[in-house]
């Protein structure tokens, strides 16, 4: 891998594969941080050089890398479609990485804090005259397909402890779910795995919300 700079990962990043896709600060004014001062000066790196070193990852690390962290100061400054097809690469090269399931189990820390009474699930759906659905029109935006939402939900499932009602019974979703957790998990999830087993095509189509 090629670095370029000083590179900084938090703590939390002491395991975590470092590859470079931005170098500096585009900011850089900041009268509290002296990291960039000295430069280089804020760049965004080709895909091609940043695939060209997840791929020398790969022949290095093999199929070990769980997580992947992105230096230098400001990652996501980088253009959306630009950070998407990387975070798609890393993914097709890493196969384990864990972080696409950051969402599905984050919910469930906070959700195994509350302990709620009942817990309603809704499938995110673009609505009319709003800056998302523009987003999803022009493909800068993917809105993730029936078996994604479904694999999301499974994990959801998987590392709740609650003693909640679950249900998920809304026009959005692709399956209706409906049980007293913990006792109901079992079950949720064998449904969720054969409705795993359908062709996307069987479910809901997408549509835009008007309200």
């Amino acid at each position: 891998m090629r670095y370029q700079g000083p590179i900084y990962r938090p703590p939390s990043e002491a395991g975590s594969l470092l590859i470079q896709a931005t170098l500096g600060c585009p900011h850089n004014k900041c009268t509290f941080c002296m990291i960039y001062k000295n430069g280089p000066r804020f760049k965004i790196r080709s895909l091609d050089a940043i695939e060209a070193d997840l791929q020398q990852a790969r022949r290095i690390y093999g199929h070990s890398v769980r997580t992947l962290f992105l230096p230098a100061g400001n990652t996501i400054a980088m253009p959306t479609g630009q950070l998407a097809a990387v975070c798609r690469s890393a993914r097709e090269i890493f196969p384990h990485l864990e972080r696409s399931r950051a969402h599905a189990r984050n919910t469930a820390d906070a959700l195994n804090q509350v302990d709620p009474d009942f817990i309603r699930l809704r499938t995110f759906v673009p609505k009319v005259n709003t800056p998302l659905l523009v987003a999803v029109q022009d493909g800068s935006f993917r809105v993730m397909g029936p078996h994604g939402i479904l694999k999301e939900t499974a994990m959801l499932i998987r590392h709740l402890a609650v003693t909640s009602q679950l249900t998920s019974d809304h026009y959005t979703n692709y399956l209706n779910l409906h049980g007293r957790l913990p006792e109901a998990k079992p079950r949720l999830l064998s449904e969720i795995a054969a409705a795993l087993l359908r062709d996307e095509s069987e479910f809901r189509s997408f549509f835009i919300g008007s309200q």
